[in-house]
C-alpha cells in the first residue's frame, strides 16, 4: 500500500513533468507538484522509518548476548574504524607496526611540549 502510494506519486510527478516541456505550468499544477514531491519525501522517510524499526526489532529477537548475530555486528562496526594505510608526509604508510609507531610518536611528540594549565583561569581581584 505504501509502496503502491509512492509509485503513483512518482508516476503523476513524471506526467508534469512531460507536460511541463511542453508548456508552462499553471498555479494549480505547481501547487500540485509540490504537494506530490511531498508526498513521495514523506513516504520515503515513513519507509526508511520502518526498515529502522524492523532492524531494532532483528536486534532483540536475535539477542546481544554472545550470539553470532552480536559478534558479526560487532566485527563490522571494528572493521569500519579500523586505519588500513594514512599519508605521512609525502608517503603512505601501510604497515601495521609501522603506523602504530608513526602514530604514537605523533602524539607523543605533540603532547611534549610545555606544561599548560588548560583549566578556567582564576579570576583577578580588583
Amino acid at each position: 500500500m505504501l509502496e503502491d502510494n509512492i509509485v503513483e506519486c512518482e508516476e503523476m510527478i513524471k506526467k508534469l513533468d512531460v507536460i511541463s516541456e511542453q508548456r508552462r505550468l499553471s498555479e494549480g499544477d505547481m501547487e500540485e507538484l509540490k504537494r506530490l514531491n511531498s508526498d513521495v519525501w514523506n513516504a520515503l522517510k515513513f519507509k526508511e522509518s520502518l526498515w529502522r524499526q524492523k532492524s531494532r526489532m532483528m536486534w532483540l529477537k536475535e539477542g546481544d548476548a554472545n550470539t553470532t548475530f552480536f559478534h558479526r555486528a560487532v566485527k563490522i562496526k571494528a572493521k569500519r574504524r579500523t586505519i588500513y594505510k594514512m599519508k605521512i608526509g609525502n608517503a603512505w604508510c601501510n604497515n601495521p607496526r609501522e603506523l602504530n609507531k608513526r602514530v604514537y610518536e605523533f602524539f607523543k611528540n605533540h603532547f611534549k611540549g610545555r606544561w599548560r594549565r588548560w583549566w578556567a583561569l582564576r579570576a583577578v581581584k580588583a
